[in-house]
């Protein structure tokens, strides 16, 4: 698509072929007894990501953690090297882009370990690319847990077969300074318009995972 921005200038877009960066913990058992898939927030990577969710996750369950495409430094120009998974800027295509790759990644999931449930973990920035790439996709997922993010209302779900076999599990800590219970309510309320069951689920911290919390919600 172009976009004509005055001066003879013109916006373009070229697709190309991109190497995506992904870490998984195998399921110490086997046959796995399910997959979780977990979305880290913006300015973090994937594996402290992972390594953060290994203490709650049971060792049956296989884990993966994308990372997103966008990597910078924390501190400018040095540092440790962190990602995001969009901006404002380019924001469309960035979003398929991101879809593709999780879309990618999760039919490599399916073909090591067919027929485990899959439960998807968005924190934060992943709140709203776990929810389009689902929305989007051709994913069954048995579980979605939004941690600590705001649901974007642009994109709905598509149809009543793919939508999560059990309640939408909505997250936040009671001292978070980015995510208020005010906007915990506006996800639920999205939710519930789409006729998507959800529940509310608040714990004692900010805007961190908590291992004790996430721990009972993929428990149950």
């Amino acid at each position: 698509m172009n976009h004509r921005m005055g001066d003879n200038i013109i916006d373009q877009n070229l697709s190309v072929q991109k190497t995506a960066r992904y870490y998984r913990r195998p399921a110490l058992t086997s046959p796995a007894k399910g997959c979780l898939f977990g979305l880290h927030g913006y300015a973090q990577a994937a594996l402290p990501f992972l390594q953060e969710l290994i203490p709650a996750v049971p060792n049956d369950w296989e884990i993966i953690a994308p990372e997103g495409l966008s990597r910078f430094y924390r501190k400018g120009t040095f540092g440790d090297v962190v990602a995001s998974w969009m901006t404002k800027e380019d924001r469309i295509h960035e979003i398929e882009d991101h879809c593709r790759f999780l879309e990618q990644l999760h039919d490599i999931a399916v073909q090591q370990a067919p027929a485990v449930p899959l439960r998807v973990l968005g924190f934060s920035q992943g709140v709203a690319t776990a929810w389009r790439w689902l929305c989007t996709g051709n994913v069954k997922v048995e579980r979605l847990i939004l941690w600590a993010g705001r649901i974007p209302t642009d994109t709905r779900w598509p149809d009543v077969e793919r939508r999560p076999s059990l309640p939408v599990q909505v997250v936040a800590g009671d001292q978070d300074e980015w995510v208020n219970e005010g906007i915990l309510q506006e996800n639920l309320e999205w939710l519930n318009q789409q006729g998507i069951p959800a529940e509310a689920v608040h714990f004692r911290g900010g805007h961190v995972l908590d291992p004790t919390t996430l721990s009972r919600l993929l428990k149950a």
